[in-house]
């Protein structure tokens, strides 16, 4: 019993660590689409 409670635990921790990295990853790539698609409508304004 405490061996699987400690597996379960182990689980759900590498879980919640794998979802924070993968929500940390996307938002950076977000904005650096962000400032991507920003600079080039800013080069179609003034163009």
């Amino acid at each position: 019993m405490g061996r699987f409670t400690l597996e379960v635990l182990a689980a759900i921790e590498f879980s919640i660590h794998f979802y924070v990295e993968v929500m940390y990853c996307s938002q950076t790539l977000l904005d650096q689409l962000d400032l991507e698609v920003g600079s080039e409508l800013d080069d179609v304004r003034t163009a």
